[in-house]
Order: C-alpha cells, then sequence, then structure tokens
C-alpha cells in the first residue's frame, strides 16, 4: 500500500522543524513500521528533483503538478 502526502512547498516540509512537520514524520514512520511507503509530493518548488529518505519514503518536489504526474506517483 502506497499513502501520498500533497501538497503546496510552503504547507509542510520534511526538514523543518514545527507542530504540523513532526506530525506527518511521526505518522509517516508509524506507517511506514506497517510497510505502507509514504510520497510527500510537492508543488510550487522552486525546481523539480526527488529526495529518497529510504526505501519506503520518498519526496517529490515539482514546479506544477500535472495529472501524468499524479497518476504515476499513486501507481
Amino acid at each position: 500500500m502506497k499513502i501520498v502526502f500533497l501538497g503546496s512547498i510552503n504547507s509542510f516540509n520534511y526538514h523543518t522543524i514545527g507542530g504540523v512537520e513532526n506530525y506527518i514524520r511521526r505518522l509517516s514512520n508509524s506507517l511506514i513500521e506497517n510497510d505502507i511507503n509514504i510520497d510527500y509530493v510537492y508543488y510550487d518548488s522552486d525546481r523539480s528533483h526527488i529526495e529518497s529518505i529510504n526505501k519506503s519514503w520518498n519526496i517529490y518536489h515539482y514546479n506544477t503538478i500535472t495529472r501524468n504526474d499524479f497518476n504515476i506517483l499513486l501507481s
């Protein structure tokens, strides 16, 4: 199973210390412990790239996100 968190680059950030960020990281860690893959998808990023946190957790950065991008992420 895979869960995708989708939001603007300004909505939450894996690398930031804060209440929402901490909650999402703890939730993500718990899900991974139960064999669920996690993807964060940020749009409005200054450049498109992928960060791999570990084999079950990726962060996708997009300037804009298209329907095709979203379909690929969900597959």
